[in-house]
């Protein structure tokens, strides 16, 4: 499972408000700083709250020169290797026309790309590190390319034009029209609000054949979610992740993680070696596994209950943890380690009660939780070790 956020917000940014003939247009030096931060602080605010972020790049990676300025070199391969970061490359689109033309369709699916700028990872990243005022060294320019390239991924061929045949088939099947744009008359006399329209449904139908096919989760929503095979509840999660995690910091009576990166605890270049620590890794898995669940009421009372103890929650009440998380389909991994089957968990009915975990892209049982749950780890830990002396550290200054 990837677990990454999808995002284009950063992408958008830069080639706004950079690339040539987009500049500063209209728009304050003052406001041009307030939107920055805001992306910033978002991004931020992503990698501490998730298990990592992919950024969708367009062309020349100027994204990749941002996150450099932002978290250094340094930083930015620590979260390389953090598996924290990835690109996906030039998503596949659909368009649609802006001219009236009698009995032409309403949309078609682009074309590949041809420049080398929008079809290799190297020349891209190569070309987005000019964004950089203050050049790298020929040797880390040359290194930093080299671990960029290997997380680029770029979507299947054909994805924009089973959007485009979506969008088509979707509009003369009359599917569109609880959205605002039900079939009224042939697809070809659509005027250019509907074409639209029309067009921004099909590309909801790429990105969400994005999560898809990578496994990402998504903060946005989605008009189309229901109306395609996808499983919903990636789309769901990212959102019960990031009312988990803030219900127990509200509970702990501490600032979120949004709040510190804002009043500045928390500084940019501090978060690659934030997320590194034990107790980080263990908290962002925990509360993954604990986000299955639909209600914050349950999830502090599970925080609530973990934290009775520090002895080993397997050697204290093992039939309370089956109960507690077999709503995320791991009760045949905990009835395997129970009854001594050894190494082999994964197969027979603990096999059966894993697959709907696993096709929803969730693992709940990764190594970081059992190790933590064997050795008595509990999620308070990470207040009492990193939050909370870091606020305090704060307050000394």
């Amino acid at each position: 499972m990837s677990g990454l956020i999808y995002t284009t917000s950063l992408n958008d940014f830069t080639r706004k408000y950079l690339v040539t003939g987009n500049g500063l247009h209209g728009l304050t030096q003052r406001g041009f700083e307030i939107e920055l931060n805001a992306v910033l602080g978002e991004i931020s605010e992503q990698l501490l709250y998730y298990k990592g972020i992919s950024f969708y790049v367009y062309g020349e990676n100027i994204p990749l020169a941002m996150l450099i300025r932002v978290f250094g070199v340094r930083g930015l391969e620590s979260l390389f290797e953090q598996e924290a970061v990835e690109f996906v490359f030039n998503t596949p689109a659909v368009m649609y026309s802006v001219d009236d033309v009698k009995g032409m369709m309403p949309l078609v699916s682009s074309a590949g790309f041809t420049t080398k700028a929008h079809s290799d990872p190297e020349e891209s990243a190569t070309l987005g590190l000019k964004w950089l005022s203050n050049p790298l060294h020929k040797r880390v320019e040359k290194n930093i390319i080299k671990k960029a390239i290997k997380v680029y991924k770029t979507p299947s061929e054909g994805i924009s034009k089973s959007a485009a045949s979506f969008g088509i088939d979707g509009y003369n099947n009359n599917l569109f029209g609880k959205m605002g744009l039900p079939k009224e008359r042939d697809i070809s006399d659509l005027n250019r609000a509907e074409r639209e329209k029309l067009c921004s449904f099909a590309q909801e139908c790429v990105t969400l054949s994005i999560l898809s096919e990578f496994n990402y989760n998504s903060l946005n929503s989605f008009h189309t979610a229901k109306l395609i095979d996808i499983q919903l509840e990636l789309l769901k999660k990212a959102d019960k992740i990031k009312e988990a995690t803030n219900s127990l910091f509200e509970l702990e009576n501490v600032p979120n993680f949004k709040a510190m990166v804002r009043d500045k605890v928390i500084k940019y270049e501090d978060i690659p070696k934030m997320r590194k620590s034990r107790d980080a890794m263990k908290f962002r898995n925990w509360v993954d596994s604990v986000s299955c669940k639909t209600d914050s009421t349950e999830i502090v009372s599970e925080y609530l209950n973990s934290i009775e103890s520090t002895k080993g929650i397997l050697e204290k009440e093992p039939v309370k943890l089956l109960k507690t998380i077999s709503i995320c389909a791991v009760s045949g991994v905990i009835g395997g380690l129970i009854s001594g089957s050894g190494g082999a968990i994964i197969g027979g009915v603990a096999g059966k009660a894993l697959e709907p975990a696993v096709n929803l892209g969730i693992s709940v049982f990764d190594g970081y939780i059992l190790n933590g749950l064997l050795k008595g780890w509990n999620p308070r830990h990470y207040f009492t070790k990193e939050i909370k002396p870091l606020l305090k550290a704060q307050q000394g200054t």
